[in-house]
């Protein structure tokens, strides 16, 4: 492996013509990433002629030296160097690697294939052999070759992925190319899920993420819960709520989708959280948000919000996304206990519409002071239109800075949104 990256430079390389129609792809772009192992002795070409005039078999000064005549242009002297390297260790890797380019330069096709043939056997497991493989099939228009050398970065160096993914990126993007990157789906990459998720934080078309999430879907690996999270945000994004509903659901444990509901997991027992219709939790330093026990519970636990009035909060920190029936009425009830929640205007809870509208639908009683374990509750109508999705959020009742200074905590459980009947003359 290598001791040290000494740098990390990008260059751009088009397909010739007849790579393009062979392959239909975008005009290819090719990172040259060199990463150059370090040597205890000084860079300068004359310290290292200095170096083989005492030792002509210093192995690493041939090998520098092969390097800065490749570097320079001088394809004729960097052969000769890295083969004097190569006759003092036939294993250097390095030099070895040097070869591919210098030969490709000569037009020496024997001497090139050999290299790299011989290259990814000395130096196993280097980026410079890989990235120096990958420009010589990228020269020759061979992108499959040139994946599967960045399959092997991209494993070993997550700093890569910033000048690799976007290039990936292209050939999802394209229908001609997208074929490409599926066998790094079909058995998942170790940098797959990232790389999903890179597509997903770039908006690419819904129908391209789809592609690739159903071939993930199919695979024996499970889906990595990034890669889960990061499709139904998408689908949310788009409103394609239903879509997003059953991705949601698809993950979810046999103890989890017991807890499913007209809102999830109302009793707050469930670990899992933030990842499409359960609950979802901003901590911050002015309000600590937990799942606890204490007594009168009925289940395990109960959410327990702590604030701490040293700083204003807005607070809005807990909430579920809903997909209610249009045109029915509800009624939300819930258990709660304050210890000693100060402040002037209190929590609330609200449900506003979060579709192509939104209103506000409803919000409890304000809740503040000392109060025991009882009961509140209150009722609200989902419009027949543009209200597909739902919102039910607690949050600070007034909109204004001074008054969002809390301190002490509350508890909630057993919260449920109930239907409302037509007997109950509500429809």
């Amino acid at each position: 492996m290598f001791k040290k990256i000494r740098g990390i430079l990008f260059k751009l390389c088009l397909l010739s013509l007849s790579a393009f129609a062979l392959y239909h792809l975008i005009p290819f772009k090719i990172a040259e990433i060199q990463a150059r192992p370090s040597l205890d002795t000084p860079v300068n070409e004359d310290d290292y002629r200095r170096v083989l005039h005492w030792n002509p078999r210093k192995n690493d000064a041939l090998t520098h030296l092969a390097e800065l005549a490749k570097d320079q242009g001088d394809a004729e002297q960097a052969k000769n160097y890295a083969l004097q390297a190569l006759s003092v260790d036939p294993t250097n890797g390095h030099a070895m690697s040097i070869l591919i380019p210098v030969n490709q330069q000569l037009q020496n096709e024997p001497g090139a294939a050999q290299a790299v043939t011989l290259a990814p056997k000395l130096w196993t497991a280097h980026s410079y052999v890989h990235t120096t493989l990958a420009d010589h099939w990228a020269a020759k228009g061979d992108v499959e070759k040139v994946l599967f050398e960045w399959d092997l970065l991209l494993t070993r160096h997550r700093a890569l992925y910033k000048p690799i993914f976007p290039i990936l990126l292209g050939y999802a993007n394209s229908e001609d190319s997208r074929d490409l990157l599926t066998p790094y789906v079909s058995k998942p990459a170790a940098w797959w899920k990232d790389f999903f998720t890179y597509m997903v934080s770039q908006k690419v078309e819904l129908p391209v993420l789809q592609y690739f999430y159903q071939q993930r879907v199919q695979t024996d690996t499970p889906l990595e819960e990034n890669e889960r999270k990061a499709y139904i945000r998408r689908l949310q994004q788009a409103k394609f709520w239903k879509l997003a509903y059953s991705s949601w659901i698809g993950g979810l444990s046999g103890e989890q989708f017991s807890q499913i509901g007209t809102v999830y997991d109302g009793g707050f027992e469930s670990d899992s959280h933030d990842t499409g219709y359960d609950w979802h939790y901003k901590q911050s330093k002015q309000a600590k948000i937990t799942l606890s026990r204490t007594r009168g519970i009925q289940g395990k636990r109960a959410l327990h919000i702590v604030f701490n009035k040293r700083k204003s909060i807005h607070f809005k920190n807990v909430w579920q996304r809903l997909l209610l029936e249009s045109g029915r009425n509800y009624q939300v009830v819930m258990q709660t206990r304050l210890d000693a929640l100060k402040n002037p205007q209190g929590l609330v809870w609200r449900v506003y519409c979060a579709d192509e509208t939104t209103e506000q639908l409803a919000e409890s009683q304000p809740l503040k002071g000392r109060e025991k374990w009882g009961e509140i509750s209150f009722e609200f109508t989902v419009p027949k239109q543009g209200c597909t999705s739902q919102i039910i959020r607690l949050e600070a009742m007034s909109k204004y800075h001074h008054e969002h200074f809390f301190k002490g905590s509350i508890w909630f459980d057993q919260l449920v949104i109930l239907p409302l009947t037509k007997e109950a003359g509500n429809l």
